[in-house]
């Protein structure tokens, strides 16, 4: 959600991440493996369930902030452009929007993780646990788009 505001109000996002890319995978289907875990889910070669499982949740496709930005410029018609900065600049910015210093150390961390590629990896347990297809990045901005999320028909307020 941290980039929500910028690419609603001033076309834009901002990160740290370079070229970096990452392994998408969409809030419904995470939230969907926190239900399985919840409810006591089993499944072949999940004979136990989730509990004390620790689980990698990568997407099936690797996407960039560059990738996303194309992405979005093609769906909301509008130009959407990924600015790089800094991880110090991009944790600073976060701080002064209002996000606690402690976790915007760590989302700041995780750009910097990013552009050095350490998290472009692919495979790992999610579409076992979903027991099919991931949700694609496509997809989920597909559904972003039509619930008018960076148009304002979303309901989310101004940052400040």
């Amino acid at each position: 959600m941290h980039h929500l505001y910028t690419i609603r109000d001033e076309n834009r996002i901002i990160s740290a991440t370079g070229e970096g890319k990452i392994p998408f995978v969409s809030v419904e289907d995470i939230a969907n493996v926190a239900r399985k875990a919840l409810i006591g889910w089993r499944s072949d070669g999940f004979e136990q369930g989730l509990v004390g499982k620790e689980l990698f949740l990568r997407g099936a496709e690797l996407w960039s902030c560059d990738d996303l930005a194309a992405l979005l410029t093609e769906l909301l018609g509008r130009e959407i452009r990924h600015l790089v900065v800094g991880e110090e600049e991009i944790v600073k910015g976060m701080v002064e929007g209002g996000v606690e210093e402690g976790l915007a150390g760590v989302l700041g961390e995780l750009d910097g993780a990013v552009r050095r590629g350490e998290e472009a990896w692919l495979g790992g347990d999610l579409e076992a646990v979903l027991g099919g297809r991931a949700r694609g990045m496509r997809e989920f901005v597909e559904g972003c788009v039509r619930g008018g999320v960076w148009d304002g028909r979303f309901g989310v307020g101004s940052r400040k």
